[in-house]
Formats: C-alpha cells, sequence, structure tokens
C-alpha cells in the first residue's frame, strides 16, 4: 500500500511539475537573474533587490529556488514593496503568469527563515 501510494503521489507531482513548467511556454526570455544565498544572505526581515529598471514588460516568470526557506517576490520602488500573492516554495520550478511594467523593480524576501545557502534563478518571459 505504501508503494502504491508513493508512485501515486510521485507521478502527480512529477506531471504538476511539467505543466507548470510549460505555463511560460512560446514565450521568450528576455532577462535571466541569479541570486546565490552564500553571497548574499535574504531574510525575513528586509527585501533584497533582484534587479532594477526591467527593460521590457513581462508576462510570465519561471522561477527555481533552492535555499529550502519558502520566499516572495516583491515589485515596486525600494521602500514600498508589493508583495506577490504567490509564494516561491523551495526544491521546485514554479512557472506562473506575471505583469510587470517596463522599468519595474524586482525583489525577494524570506517567508519561512534566512536563506543563505542554495540559490534563485529567475526567467522572465515576454
Amino acid at each position: 500500500m505504501k508503494t502504491i501510494f508513493k508512485y501515486f503521489l510521485f507521478s502527480f507531482l512529477f506531471l504538476f511539475s511539467i505543466s507548470a513548467y510549460s505555463d511560460c511556454g512560446g514565450m521568450s526570455a528576455f532577462k535571466v537573474i541569479r541570486l546565490v544565498y552564500s553571497s548574499t544572505n535574504v531574510t525575513t526581515s528586509a527585501w533584497v533587490s533582484l534587479t532594477n529598471n526591467l527593460s521590457m514588460s513581462a508576462r510570465c516568470i519561471s522561477v527555481f529556488d533552492s535555499s529550502g526557506q519558502t520566499m516572495v517576490l516583491g515589485l515596486g520602488q525600494s521602500g514600498s514593496q508589493v508583495a506577490q500573492n504567490w509564494y516561491i516554495f523551495p526544491g521546485g520550478i514554479t512557472s506562473v503568469p506575471f505583469v510587470s511594467a517596463i522599468g519595474a523593480n524586482l525583489w525577494i524576501e524570506a517567508v519561512s527563515g534566512t536563506a543563505s545557502s542554495g540559490e534563485i534563478d529567475i526567467n522572465l518571459y515576454q
């Protein structure tokens, strides 16, 4: 019984990750962002800048995070960041529709604890 459950769970997660990954299918990536947490820790108490002044507006975002922490992405100017209404979960690829304007600033903040190892990789699509 445990083996069947594990097989079902693995199959579900695998199929879900494939469908989530293909959400940006057919779009062209225009910006790649990488932040290594051992160089720049991300805490629950402060936003960390990922990029300033996007050259194009984004319609989709694909994110991989290996920190082991839950993260949240923010948009806005320094001191007035607005958290997005979805989390970046550790250890997987997340692709979601995402709208940002030209010139937008992207930020990251930890939700569950300090990210001091691993990395976050982001592709922005148009």
